[in-house]
């Protein structure tokens, strides 16, 4: 799925839900709710998110894989809390700032990931195929270009 048309969509209705339960692929998502003023976190068993507190709870690290946070946070001197990897039973992970600067979060159910493709190519090409190979009754004559037809039209093109 688009991230630009997925988060566009998450902005105007803000319901991960539905968002979740249509979703298709491996996906781990991150965002600001502007409206709570939270950040959110979210993913499917087919995407890895790790998450590490600094060690004053006072930021936030992520990363798709563990050793990223560690070297990442390494480079530039900063003081991490042991990682831990978000859930993939369906959790949206919501974290907030306490009064004193902490940062803490909350763990939430949503609506079941359902996959609906196998991330092999074999079953991928087998969910387009009824696309690309069937007739349909709103397919157009001229919709059917056969060879002659793209060879005229090539040629054409090359005249003018």
């Amino acid at each position: 799925m688009d991230s630009k048309i997925l988060f566009s969509h998450l902005d105007h209705t803000g319901d991960i839900n539905e968002i979740w339960k249509n979703a298709d692929g491996a996906m781990a998502l991150v965002w600001w709710d502007k409206e709570k003023k939270t950040l959110q976190m979210i993913r499917n068993k087919q995407r890895p998110l790790f998450v590490a507190y600094g060690e004053d709870d006072k930021s936030i690290f992520w990363a798709s894989e563990e050793w990223m946070l560690y070297i990442a946070t390494s480079r530039n001197s900063v003081k991490i809390k042991e990682p831990f990897k978000l859930s993939d039973s369906n959790k949206l992970y919501t974290f907030d700032v306490k009064e004193g600067g902490e940062i803490f979060h909350t763990e939430s159910d949503v609506a079941p990931f359902q996959e609906k493709w196998k991330s092999n190519y074999t079953n991928y090409q087998m969910g387009y195929k009824s696309w690309w190979e069937n007739e349909s009754d709103t397919t157009k004559e001229e919709d059917n270009y056969s060879p002659k037809i793209l060879e005229f039209i090539i040629t054409e093109i090359r005249e003018k």
